[in-house]
């Protein structure tokens, strides 16, 4: 792109990405891809660089979803959730939209009953209110869910921080 190598790229996107989080904070709009793209494209003075960063935006999310494949181990144990008929909430980083377009793509929105994104809370995991919208979505108490996630910090932490039981998953080999 632009007659950059992709390391060079991808280098340059991971600096805009710093640089959000840096002028941002760490609110959810610091992980818009929107906004890296754009200030990427601005700083290399691309004309009219909104319209190319929705450009791109779109085709990394159309490509992400294309792509994609739901982990087997996962789809095993909601579907035991769903026959038990334990309600599943998704907390998740990602903005609710993509989140559910996600969802969709990987043929899995039967097994999620609500969904609670840094862009309804405001704030990332591992803030507390994160995990308190999740238990106000589904009406139950700390004491009574689980948090299954892939990080330590803000899965698992973020959730123990809130007496809730946790079980850290590792990604599949």
């Amino acid at each position: 792109m632009w007659g950059v190598p992709f390391e060079a790229f991808l280098a340059e996107y991971q600096d805009q990405w710093d640089v959000a989080f840096h002028r941002l904070g760490r609110v959810p709009s610091a992980h818009h891809r929107f906004m890296i793209f754009l200030h990427l494209l601005e700083k290399r003075k691309v004309p009219h660089a909104y319209l190319m960063a929705s450009k791109m935006h779109n085709a990394f999310f159309k490509t992400v979803f294309r792509y994609m494949k739901p982990d087997k181990r996962a789809v095993r144990f909601l579907k035991q959730c769903r026959r038990q008929k334990i309600p599943v909430c998704l907390v998740t980083d990602l903005f609710a939209m993509i989140q559910i377009q996600k969802l969709k793509a990987l043929k899995m929105t039967r097994f999620v009953d609500f969904i609670v994104s840094n862009d309804e809370v405001g704030v990332d995991k591992p803030h507390p209110n994160m995990f308190k919208a999740a238990l106000e979505k589904m009406g139950l108490r700390a004491k009574d869910v689980i948090m299954i996630g892939d990080s330590a910090h803000k899965d698992i932490a973020g959730a123990a921080a809130m007496k809730i039981k946790t079980y850290q998953v590792l990604p599949a080999e």
